[in-house]
């Protein structure tokens, strides 16, 4: 059964996109390699599908880094409070036994 040649730019969208069925994306490919014009049409096709898709982009987020870095700044911000606790404990511990040492004789 040969398809009337509309048909097959009507389909050429979908194929072309990649949201087309197997059996759709054989008629077409089969109708392409025995038309020319209807092939040149399907590569201009191509060539303005690829050109309006954005460019991929090969970074993180700015999303993310945001959240990287908050993580990163509270693990430090708790490793700094735990130093400063544990110094004010230890040197309140000295003070106590410097104390006792001294003034309990």
């Amino acid at each position: 059964m040969e398809l009337d040649r509309d048909v097959i730019v009507d389909l050429l969208p979908a194929y072309l996109a990649g949201e087309a069925s197997a059996a759709t994306c054989r008629l077409v490919e089969s109708r392409l390699a025995s038309d020319p014009e209807l092939a040149r049409l399907a590569e201009r096709g191509r060539a303005e599908l690829a050109a309006a898709r954005p460019p991929a982009i090969d970074r993180k987020e700015p999303n993310t880094v945001d959240l990287e870095r908050v993580k990163r700044l509270a693990i430090i911000r708790t490793i700094v409070l735990s130093v400063l606790f544990s110094g004010v404990f230890l040197a309140t511990l000295a003070l106590v036994i410097l104390a006792r040492v001294f003034v309990g004789r």
